[in-house]
């Protein structure tokens, strides 16, 4: 039967194909040049079936149609009210799915007959005796089912009539699908059916056997206790090896089946034999020429080695990465960790993790060794970083001389000394190695600037004694132990300026720079070679930064003798990219650097150049990064620029930054030289140009932000132009740099702006147009109130179709052009149709087969609640589309009772579960136990799902939060979905973010009745972070929470705050937890017990009366805030304070404030942060808080007792805060209002 909307003559070919039997109907343009189908193109085309057919063939849930289109590889869509479906695919797709749905119709009624005609290279007949059928297909084919789950094949008993004819007495059992999945399901089969029947399949199989062919199987014979320690718990150890090794690896009885091309099953061979040797032994491995292995340096002066790397550390290590770990040799003294892995990106993964777990470790050693004499030596006020390998940091002359313990104390006048914790200054030698490009004699040269030399500079600052020894290239140190180390880092401060240039030469100068170079170059104090390459006329000096800088004055010397002069553009410095362990200034800009493996490139430019380069606030500058990949640094004192990343990155940001600095001087040139695969050029018309670029270039600016490109007008010399001329005078060229999805968007944001100036310029001959490509564009036209009800209030509408679609929604003119997958296009189109049908739909209601499609939720809500969830004029359910990237339409569901209405949700699948969450979450507010009446604990095994946990009213009232907030904090710390509907706590994600969810929840709900205590074994999401004794009262709740806003995590103390000294740090990310790790150091470095947002980003222009609002709050406790005036809060700074006055003059200490954390009726009374609650707490949030400014203080009481005493600065102490638990009654994790100690009291 036609479906509506479809076309006549469609309806007409449809109706003949069922006279002919209903075998199916091509469409789409399928045929090439020659009249012959495409078999490469995408093909749409229809088959006919009866009722009881469309339903077998969907399903439960539709997993036999899904399971059809994965082993075909082609898309279904079941059309049950006319019982038809739709193929599309190339023609070897479609003709697999045709079988696949012909055999599948088949077992409805009887038998399958397969044979040889089935056979397309898909099929694999296994044999299964008769006593084992019932075995291998489990209860209710749930054994089956799960293979064809696991490796994508489609599975069922039939008849096989051969070439040979019957086989015997045992059941045939056929396996569709690739290679690699039915090799895996067969080989799930036999181990079933030896579990079952014992010799089977390897009772005359030797005890090794090897396939010579690329692919096959090896099999490798094992004993009982090798096949449980190659097996591991659940199967665990088996698929460790196997993800690793990227081979198929199962055990059929006592044999180890390898399956797969001939590298990955060498590559299981030896993983398992590695692993078999550790039961016996210690295993080394020769990693030399391996492509598939990363091995991680463990420094020799790190105690307990196996304790960093325990067994469970290092199965979660494995897990989380799909890689194979061990420690090679004995493993309480190995000095390295291999990881094995086919997957390079798996490899580094674990590696990074590995590193990090050394650095905690190495940082716990170095902060329990300085904990007598405080946390100093350790900071540098150049950069502050720490330097993991010698155990201290880095230290400038500008650098925090005493540290933590010893600042404080010398502050206040205390001399604190822990005997247990004395410094170590026995005498130790130890041995510095130079780098292989480096010479030993610039250690002993004096500088460039009459500089001492570096080894006696680095003896006289540090009281040790230096040895060179020439032929191995070392420095032995000899003195006490923190000496060395002291001595060890200036000397690889030293090294680290160590630079490689290399100078483009005109061939004129080449000949006359190989004098200078022998003469005056190479001699030159901290320069290790200079050598000229006359082949091809290069220059390439190794030497100190300092004496680089000087070479170039006698290179600008040769260049003028010879009326030349020297282009900064020839130079290209490199110096190798900073180790990971060592960071400067910035922790998470470095942190970035760090991971951006490969050379630092740098280039010189003017001081006019680095000014273009940077931009107005930066923005040039971190515009080409974004579109380059790599990370730049402007140094503006030196004019240099520097490029960290990957090859490819760092040449493309050399790209950009020539283009940019040809933009200062004139017309840029591009030619087919600067197409890498990130180019797009576009025409404009000169009346146009203006027009496109705006006022000030900002409509260039606003397309390069949005989509993340480089944009800019140029001259494009095409491979058939002549250089010089153009090939179309009336028309400019505008060149969009970037990714193919970023330049697609600007292209399309280009031809909006030009349509609109010049109308029908592209879609003046423009209709409906479907691309079959993977990669293309749609286009749709649009009548007049299509256009306008499908843009939307300032493009609302469009931009909510876009998110939900995942492709590009653009409107140019009044066509609509989609661009993006073959799949994202589809949605789109459908969804614009669905919003143009309610243009013409009185009822404004459109009607969806949910049961057939994978991207839409149903929702059910009553008709009396349907006011509350749209909210006024539309403007929750349009929160809800914008904060999850969703499409929401409340449709026709015959199904739902009549005083029910469906609320569909349309997009991907996490964006549908949070907000079909958020809906139920106000449809319980006003029904209650509408979702939650039967609702208990559960908690899926599934990767993605859904858990729920029942909580009580002063639970729910706690894990709330004011606005929700602490119910925010977990959800983005545990990167999982968290909403309370009614008292039930819901949690979706994966099983990793539900796993985390779930334990932040259980641990934050734990602090209401006492210490939380954290097994920290195994756990990759935690960061311990060590704060001395003297400096816990530095730490308070307000500055925990100020920090877990501003990074992302969940911070407590673990057990009991007033005595632990461990504060954990948990996230799902890695860079969240170390921000939050650097805050916290860097506030108790500098005394500063609350963060300010200030400190970490510029603030805004602010007029006087907005600085007077916010006065205090600049400079947390010690910025902006009169001596001896308590903090308010927030509640209490709207109030007028009265002055009260003790009976000495002076200001006593504030009453602490009670918590009210059960009277709000939108927290307490429904229990649920309702939509509304949520846009108000986040306007909150952005908006500036507000504080009344204190009274003045009386001058007489400004040397009272009450007052606490000052600091060196003149400035007093921060006031101690509590903890919610700490003295109080409280539940809420809402902080008390400070307090002064009394007298004279240290902090």
């Amino acid at each position: 039967a036609p479906r509506p909307g479809m076309s006549s003559s469609q309806a007409a070919a449809i109706a003949a194909n069922s006279a002919e039997g209903g075998r199916g109907f091509r469409r789409g343009g399928s045929r090439d040049e020659d009249g012959e189908p495409g078999g490469s193109r995408q093909v749409a085309e229809l088959m006919q079936l009866t009722t009881d057919e469309s339903a077998f063939i969907l399903g439960k849930g539709g997993k036999t149609k899904h399971k059809i289109a994965k082993v075909s590889g082609a898309q279904l869509e079941l059309h049950e009210h006319n019982n038809t479906i739709e193929i599309v695919g190339t023609d070897a797709e479609r003709h697999r799915a045709r079988k696949y749905i012909d055999l599948v119709k088949a077992q409805r009624i009887g038998p399958v007959n397969v044979d040889e005609r089935h056979d397309d290279g898909d099929l694999t007949i296994l044999i299964v005796p008769n006593t084992c059928v019932g075995f291998v297909t489990g209860t209710q084919g749930n054994f089956l089912r799960a293979c064809e789950e696991e490796w994508g094949t489609l599975m069922f008993f039939c008849d096989y009539h051969g070439p040979t004819g019957e086989g015997g007495a045992a059941e045939k059992l056929a396996i569709f699908g690739g290679i690699r999945g039915r090799t895996g399901a067969e080989l799930k089969v036999m181990a079933a059916i030896e579990t079952k029947l014992p010799g089977h399949f390897t009772k005359s199989l030797p005890d090794e056997q090897t396939c010579e062919t690329e692919w096959g199987r090896d099999s490798i014979s094992l004993t009982n206790e090798e096949l449980s320690f190659a097996l591991g718990k659940d199967g665990s150890t088996r698929k460790k090896l196997a993800k690793a090794s990227g081979c198929i690896l199962e055990y059929v009885g006592n044999t180890a089946f390898m399956a797969g091309p001939t590298a990955t099953r060498r590559r299981g061979r030896e993983y398992l034999g590695w692993l078999l040797r550790q039961r016996v032994g210690t295993v080394y491995v020769d990693i030399e020429g391996r492509d598939d292995v990363c091995a991680v340096d463990i420094p020799g002066g790190m105690d307990a080695v196996a304790s960093v790397f325990k067994s469970m550390t290092l199965r979660t290590l494995e897990q989380e990465t799909g890689t194979f770990c061990f420690l090679e040799g004995n493993a309480s003294k190995s000095d390295r960790l291999l990881i094995f892995s086919h997957d390079k990106k798996g490899r580094e993964k674990a590696k990074s993790l590995a590193e990090e777990r050394i650095n905690n470790k190495i940082q716990a050693q170095e902060d329990s060794y300085w904990g007598a004499q405080g946390w100093g030596d350790s900071w540098n006020g150049q950069g502050g970083s720490w330097d993991y390998e010698y155990g201290q940091g880095y230290q400038g002359q500008q650098g925090y001389q005493q540290g933590y313990q010893k600042g404080y104390q010398k502050h206040q006048g205390q001399h604190y000394h822990d005997e247990s914790k004395a410094v170590d200054t026995s005498e130790v030698t130890d041995t510095f190695s130079l780098r292989g490009d480096i010479s030993v004699h610039v250690v002993i040269q004096t500088g460039p600037d009459g500089q001492e030399p570096v080894i006696e500079e680095v003896e006289r600052a540090t009281g040790t004694k230096l040895t060179v020894m020439r032929e191995k290239g070392t420095i032995h140190i000899s003195g006490p132990a923190d000496k060395v180390s002291l001595a060890k880092r200036q000397l690889q401060s030293f090294i680290d300026r160590f630079v490689t240039c290399r100078i483009q030469l005109p061939p004129p100068i080449t000949a006359a720079l190989a004098n200078k170079v022998s003469h005056y170059i190479r001699p030159m104090p901290w320069v290790a070679s200079a050598e000229v390459d006359e082949a091809k006329d290069t220059l390439k000096i190794q030497g100190h930064q300092d004496s680089v800088d000087q070479t170039f004055k006698v290179l600008r010397e040769v260049y003028k003798d010879h009326g030349l002069e020297l282009n900064d553009a020839d130079i290209i410095t490199t110096k190798k990219a900073e180790d990971h362990h060592h960071t400067h200034s910035s922790h998470f800009h470095q942190a970035r650097i760090a991971g951006k493996p490969g050379s630092a490139d740098i280039i010189r430019v003017s001081e006019e150049e680095a000014a273009f380069i940077l931009g107005r606030g930066g923005k040039t500058k971190h515009k080409i990064a974004r579109v380059s990949g790599a990370i730049l640094e402007l140094h503006e004192r030196s004019n240099i620029v520097e490029i960290f990343g990957e090859e490819v990155e760092r040449k493309k940001a050399r790209k950009y930054i020539d283009l940019i600095r040809a933009q200062r001087v004139g017309p840029v040139n591009v030619d087919e030289t600067h197409d890498d695969g990130d180019l797009t050029m576009i025409y404009v018309p000169q009346s146009c140009v203006g027009f496109v670029t705006g006022s000030q270039g900002n409509f260039l600016r606003t397309c390069e932000e949005e989509w993340g490109t480089l944009m800019f007008f140029c001259d494009f010399y095409s491979p058939d132009s002549h250089h010089g001329t153009k090939s179309n005078t009336k028309q400019e060229r505008l060149a969009i740099f970037g990714e193919l999805e970023g330049r697609y968007g600007a292209e399309l944001k280009v031809m909006a702006a030009i349509e609109t100036k010049m109308p029908g310029h592209f879609t003046g001959q423009l209709g409906d147009t479907h691309s079959t490509d993977e990669w293309g564009t749609d286009t749709i036209p649009l009548s007049t109130d299509q256009l306008s009800y499908a843009l939307g209030k300032r493009g609302s509408t469009r931009k909510k179709l876009a998110r939900a679609s995942r492709c590009i929604v653009e409107y140019v003119g009044s066509v609509a052009f989609l661009a993006g997958s073959l799949q994202a296009r589809r949605r789109g189109r459908e969804y614009l149709g669905w919003l143009c049908d309610q243009v013409c739909s009185k009822s404004g209601r459109i009607s969806v087969d949910a049961e057939t499609r994978n991207d839409v939720t149903l929702v059910p809500v009553r008709k009396d609640c349907i006011g509350y969830v749209m909210g006024d004029k539309r403007k929750t359910l349009s929160r809800l589309e914008e904060d999850w990237s969703v499409l929401i339409f409340f449709v026709d569901v015959p199904e739902y009772p009549p005083d029910v209405e469906g609320l569909a949700i349309f997009g991907e699948e996490r964006g549908r579960c949070g907000a079909e969450l958020k809906v139920m979450g106000a449809v319980e507010t006003k029904v209650p136990l509408y979702f939650t009446k039967d609702v208990a604990d559960r908690h899926v095994r599934t990767e993605w799902g859904v858990d729920t946990q029942p909580l009580t009213n002063d639970e729910l009232s706690f894990a709330l939060g004011k606005d929700g907030a602490t119910r925010r904090k977990l959800a983005r710390a545990s990167c999982c979905i968290l909403e309370y509907v009614g008292n039930i706590a819901y949690m979706a994600g994966s099983f990793d973010e539900r796993c985390r969810a779930r334990d932040y929840l259980s641990w934050l709900l734990g602090q209401r009745h006492g210490p939380v205590t954290v097994k920290l074994e195994g756990r990759t999401d935690i960061i311990v972070v060590e704060i001395p004794p003297p400096m816990r009262g530095m730490v308070k709740a307000a500055m925990l929470r100020d920090v877990e806003r501003e990074t992302g995590t969940f911070c407590f103390f673990q057990g009991d705050h007033s005595t632990t000294s461990q504060l954990l740090v948990c996230g799902a990310e890695v860079e969240d937890r170390t921000h939050a790790q650097h805050l916290l150091q860097d506030y108790l470095v500098r005394g500063v017990s609350r963060p300010s947002k200030a400190q970490h980003a510029a603030p805004a222009p602010r007029s006087k009366k907005q600085q007077a609002k916010s006065w205090g709050r600049k400079g947390g406790y010690y910025g902006g805030k009169q001596r001896g005036a308590p903090e308010t809060s927030e509640e209490e700074s709207e109030k007028p304070q009265p002055r009260r006055r003790s009976p000495g003059g002076g200001v006593p200490p504030p009453r602490r404030r009670r918590q009210d954390y059960a009277s709000s009726d939108s927290e307490s009374a429904s229990h649920s942060d309702s939509e509304s609650d949520d846009s108000q707490s986040d306007d909150d949030e952005d908006r500036p808080q507000r504080r009344s400014r204190p009274p003045p203080r009386d001058p007489r009481s400004s040397r009272d007792a009450n007052r606490p005493p000052p600091t060196t600065a003149g400035k007093p102490p921060p006031p101690r805060r509590q903890w919610a638990s700490e003295g109080s009654g409280s539940g809420s994790d809402e902080e008390i209002v400070p307090y002064w100690q009394g007298g004279g009291s240290k902090i």
